[in-house]
């Protein structure tokens, strides 16, 4: 998946390559954690938030599931673009 993020001290817009996966240590009980592919760090929703994040590209059907289920985990924050 491809994101964007906003560098909070500059207001440029970056994108990053991220994957959702449970196999990490930050997941708990099957909950999905966004990774940025280049360093394994998480994308919290702290990070999320506050560089205003969005879903540039999802590149499977697979993901988009997954990336509900991540941004819900989240409320009131947990909306999904559309509903």
């Amino acid at each position: 998946m491809i994101i964007t993020l906003k560098d909070i001290y500059t207001g440029k817009l970056n994108r990053y390559r991220v994957s959702l996966t449970t196999d990490h240590s930050a997941s708990h009980y099957g909950q999905p954690v966004m990774v940025f592919r280049r360093d394994g760090h998480i994308v919290d929703i702290f990070n999320w938030l506050l560089g205003t994040g969005r879903v540039a590209k999802f590149e499977s059907p697979e993901e988009r599931v997954q990336y509900e289920k991540w941004i819900r985990s989240f409320p009131p924050a947990g909306t999904v673009v559309g509903e």
